[in-house]
């Protein structure tokens, strides 16, 4: 898909938010490279001005990184020890699941079933993480 398809569905995955809705994030399990690195510092600014909160879970070993692209109102970020193993976006009616190797990939996945699956994944994870 490459970088003009994961804009897409990142764009798009925002626009199904409304104000002070939340979405969640397994983090990347590797530094973010260009063009990526930018689309995402100013998507989540975007995501800000919108009123949109954000949790992300990154593992330990990319605190700095996260702690970098992340630090800004709206947002929170927890570690885990390990890595996740690709990055997954989970919102109210589909998940997102990028890999960031080589172009680029992500897998859109629409149900809100699904979704209500991958929220409880990730709060259970949530709850294991650390500040």
């Amino acid at each position: 898909v490459g970088y003009n398809g994961f804009r897409t569905a990142l764009l798009s995955f925002l626009e199904s938010f409304k104000s002070k809705e939340e979405f969640l994030v397994l983090g990347s399990p590797r530094i973010i490279s260009e063009p990526f690195h930018s689309f995402l510092k100013a998507y989540n600014k975007e995501r800000v001005k919108k009123n949109i909160y954000a949790r992300f879970l990154y593992g330990e070993s990319l605190r700095k990184f996260a702690e970098d692209l992340y630090d800004m109102p709206k947002t929170k970020v927890r570690y885990l020890k390990g890595l996740t193993p690709s990055s997954l976006a989970i919102g109210k009616d589909r998940i997102i699941i990028i890999t960031w190797r080589n172009k680029g990939k992500c897998i859109v996945i629409s149900g809100k079933e699904i979704a209500l699956d991958y929220k409880m994944f990730f709060e259970s994870l949530w709850k294991m993480a650390r500040s």
